[in-house]
């Protein structure tokens, strides 16, 4: 896990002395590993029930929330990234 988070913002933490950036950025990518897994469960049941539109719906989200970490290392700024998903 500390490997994932030295990729993807390590970046961040090594610029910044300030606490409560670094609190927020690790904040974040936890946030982005946690809904990861939770959309893992309708693509699951979207896949035995037989729900294809839904299936497609929820596999776009998934990969949404998967490509925010990398959005997140591209940018090297939290404001920058956090501004792409919440206008």
């Amino acid at each position: 896990m500390n490997k994932l988070r030295e990729y993807f913002i390590g970046d961040i933490l090594k610029s910044t002395d300030d606490v409560f950036e670094r609190a927020r950025a690790i904040m974040l990518l936890r946030l982005c590993y946690m809904f990861t897994v939770i959309f893992l469960l309708p693509l699951i049941t979207d896949i035995i029930v037989g729900y294809e539109k839904a299936f497609v719906i929820h596999l776009f989200a998934f990969f949404t929330l998967s490509l925010f970490p990398f959005i997140i290392k591209k940018q090297n700024n939290l404001d920058k990234s956090i501004n792409i998903f919440l206008p």
